[in-house]
């Protein structure tokens, strides 16, 4: 049944067929779904190869296999005499030859298990299938599926389908209920979320039910931003605390007093950085909550922080944006022009501006790497005119090392490639 199985999926739903299609190649696949390809790019999934509508009727052999599988008749022809028995492949244990094929795109697992049934048997080894799930999404939660790697591989299929085609039906919507102010902040690890709110609490919640696990309470006014990992909370307010609490219990552990509203909190393992309305920047030993150090002060408020990874320390305010090396207390190693917004890559800073322009300077040395388009930039970062630039204040970055996306007020979003070209998508 496994190998008829795999005859009668179509490998671009991961469902068994329905009104199954043969293209001209000889590939076939669900109608519908040839529909959807066809929309996007009309070449075959699997060999590429370009076709057009109208579509040929159902294949019916293929409907005749259907409806013996879904009948529970096997009904298959041995076809292991389609394959030359001296191949080296069969030869090999079967740990072997599934480790191999561990390494192989499902379709050419797809292809491999109408071969023969051997190889039909090693197609669908859990193991297997269990290197694509987690090559795929290295944190799925197995569970779900009843320890099925192979349900669980074609769930994740399904869902990147439907979410690169925009098919919001492909998702089950869960709405996170419980605050009664807006939402300041939001962090989402492992299948939890954490949000903060202006109702002066922090809320964890388990993102596949829905249900919240924890309410910390304990801060005065609007908590502006919280992070949390397996271990610990941590969470900033404009009531001039940091509070640091238990993931597991949200029993509230230390309290930190900044002493002006924080405006930002980030930590890693072993530090806490907050960033305040008064310009400080300080720094607090995780494991005791003790002040390390209190960085120079901004001439204005320190409106975010981040610990980029190498430990040291980026803040941001309206005078300047600045790179502080967290063992020294005294003047920061790099300054730049303030900026609207900021995103930290391996070794970059990327800096959006009130003036549209996206720039990327070097962490190591401070230097200027790249200039992003933008209008009149002030100083060094000058450029010419840029009419495919962002035409007002960048609002929002992201980076992942060799992309960086950009947002701003002129209601568009750009991506730049490997910190080079530049494009606006509009």
């Amino acid at each position: 049944m496994d190998e008829l199985e795999e005859l009668c999926t179509c490998w671009i739903c991961f469902e068994i067929f329905v009104d199954p299609t043969t293209l001209p190649c000889n590939h076939s696949f669900c109608k519908e779904c040839l529909v959807k390809v066809y929309k996007k790019e009309p070449s075959c999934a699997f060999c590429r190869r370009p076709f057009s509508l109208p579509l040929p009727e159902p294949n019916q052999e293929i409907v005749a296999m259907v409806a013996r599988f879904l009948s529970g008749k096997d009904g298959m022809t041995d076809v292991d005499t389609l394959v030359d028995q001296e191949s080296a492949l069969l030869y090999l244990p079967n740990e072997v030859l599934a480790g191999i094929f561990g390494f192989l795109d499902p379709r050419d697992l797809a292809r491999s298990a109408t071969v023969c049934r051997n190889l039909g048997e090693i197609s669908s080894d859990p193991f297997v299938w269990r290197e694509l799930v987690l090559r795929k999404s290295p944190f799925a939660n197995i569970s779900r599926f009843g320890r099925d790697w192979r349900k669980c591989y074609r769930a994740l299929h399904k869902a990147q389908v439907f979410w690169e085609s925009g098919r919001a039906g492909g998702f089950d919507l869960i709405s996170l209920r419980g605050h009664t102010n807006y939402v300041t902040s939001l962090q989402l690890y492992r299948g939890r979320v954490l949000s903060s709110s202006a109702d002066f609490s922090v809320r964890l919640w388990d993102a596949y039910s829905g249900n919240c696990l924890h309410t910390l309470q304990g801060h005065t006014q609007e908590v502006t931003n919280a992070s949390f990992n397996e271990v610990r909370v941590v969470s900033g307010s404009l009531d001039g605390t940091v509070r640091i609490s238990d993931t597991g219990t949200a029993i509230s552990l230390q309290t930190l007093n900044h002493n002006a509203p924080v405006n930002a909190v980030v930590f890693d393992n072993a530090k806490i950085a907050s960033a305040g309305g008064n310009g400080e920047v300080k720094l607090w030993d995780l494991r005791d909550g003790s002040l390390q150090t209190t960085l120079s002060r901004h001439a204005s408020a320190a409106t975010s922080v981040q610990i980029d990874n190498q430990g040291r320390i980026v803040s941001n305010s309206s005078d300047s944006l600045r790179v502080w090396d967290s063992r020294n207390a005294g003047q920061p190693i790099h300054t730049f022009p303030a900026a609207s917004v900021f995103a930290l890559g391996e070794n970059h800073i990327i800096s959006g501006n009130a003036f549209g322009a996206v720039t990327v300077y070097s962490s190591r040395d401070g230097g200027l790497v790249h200039t992003l388009g933008g209008g009149n930039v002030p100083g060094p970062a000058h450029r010419p005119f840029n009419p495919n630039a962002h035409m007002g204040q960048v609002r929002c970055l992201a980076t992942d090392g060799n992309k960086i996306v950009s947002g701003g007020n002129d209601r568009s979003s750009g991506i730049n490639a490997e910190y080079g070209g530049w494009a606006i998508l509009r």
